[in-house]
């Protein structure tokens, strides 16, 4: 014995009551007006309705005719399969065809073509970087191919370090220079020896031809001139120093100017004892 309410009454309403309440629907009455008055749930309603519509072959028909069928054909309160149709004919499937392939062309249904890249001169991928070397032909090509940059690198470097001391080492007329004795000594021995005395002054003329002289150290003296390792000057100051690389070059005898004294050390610390001093006054040469 049943102690609760039921929670619908959809079985407890005829079925020709719903049947009913269709065809007024179908008629083009509102759901809640057929409702109220054949006392019938709203989704009851609805429900049994697009039960009917969604068993019709077509769409939509007239609403007469569709209410003058609806006695006939709607069966509630059980289930009602589809509505058996009619199997079309091979007649009717070949004029179905012949007819959507008129109406659609492959232009129609084709998809958008790909754009073409943004940037057309791409960096293609060198070939060989990700390849595995396991053939030995490719594998001693690329190393030789390696082994000619490095060498093409190292010869770069030789021609480098040759060019600089192709220019230390090669002939420079330089004009007006200042050159000490060999060693920095002032003895007889070391002394240089000139034709007259007139080689020991400094010559006008050239001064005012030549703006640039200087100053360096007597390393060997050739039937041609000396050979004389060049000091630089720390500007503005009046100390010379050797460069690293040493600057040598003939010199011939005509374009020394004069004979410097024996150079002094600037200072006491490590640094400073490269820096060397002259007692004489420049100023009035443009040394360098």
């Amino acid at each position: 014995m049943r102690t609760y309410k039921r929670k619908t009454e959809n079985r407890t309403i005829p079925p020709e009551v719903i049947r009913q309440g269709v065809q007024k629907i179908l008629e083009g009455g509102k759901f809640a007006t057929v409702a109220r008055e054949m006392h019938i749930p709203r989704s009851t309603l609805k429900r049994y309705t697009q039960k009917f519509l969604t068993e019709e072959v077509t769409d939509r028909l007239d609403p007469s005719g569709i209410a003058q069928r609806a006695g006939s054909e709607m069966f509630v309160g059980q289930d009602s399969g589809s509505q058996s149709q009619s199997e079309p004919s091979s007649a009717d499937l070949q004029a179905l065809v012949g007819s959507t392939s008129a109406a659609l062309r492959p232009e129609v249904v084709r998809p958008y073509p790909k754009a073409p890249p943004k940037k057309g001169d791409t960096i293609k991928r060198k070939k060989g970087r990700s390849q595995v070397l396991t053939d030995t032909p490719v594998k001693n090509a690329l190393i030789e191919e390696l082994s000619a940059k490095k060498k093409h690198k190292g010869e770069t470097e030789e021609k480098k370090t040759s060019k600089s001391s192709k220019n230390t080492a090669k002939e420079m007329p330089r004009k007006a220079l200042f050159v000490e004795a060999d060693n920095f000594s002032s003895d007889s021995e070391n002394e240089m020896v000139f034709d007259n005395d007139s080689d020991l002054d400094v010559d006008m003329d050239d001064c005012k031809r030549v703006k640039e002289y200087f100053a360096g150290e007597v390393k060997e003296d050739t039937s041609e001139g000396y050979v004389v390792n060049f000091l630089w000057r720390k500007s503005p100051s009046w100390k010379f120093v050797f460069p690293e690389v040493a600057d040598e070059s003939l010199v011939p005898q005509s374009d020394i100017v004069m004979k410097l004294p024996v150079p002094r050390i600037s200072g006491g610390t490590k640094r400073a004892a490269k820096a060397l001093v002259f007692d004489i006054n420049l100023s009035e040469y443009s040394v360098e």
